[in-house]
């Protein structure tokens, strides 16, 4: 079964973002599911949250390929 899960970062100081990806991630490991995180415009939190998908080498997509004006989330698998 898969479920959807989001993480928003919105009002979150880029110190704190990293905290709460590793936790996201780790309390949800292993159970199949595609979760969204939402950063915003901001690219530093952007990359703050590539390079922690990148460290546990998750599969996202930056955004909405069909609107690629709407580039605020990251959509991962987990």
């Amino acid at each position: 079964m898969t479920e959807n899960l989001t993480l928003d970062l919105h009002q979150i100081r880029h110190e704190e973002a990293e905290i709460l990806v590793d936790r996201f991630i780790n309390e949800n490991w292993g159970r199949n599911l595609y979760f969204k995180i939402i950063t915003g415009n901001s690219e530093i939190m952007k990359n703050i949250v590539i390079e922690k998908l990148n460290f546990y080498e998750l599969e996202f997509s930056v955004g909405d390929k069909w609107n690629p004006n709407n580039s605020g989330y990251i959509t991962v698998l987990i």
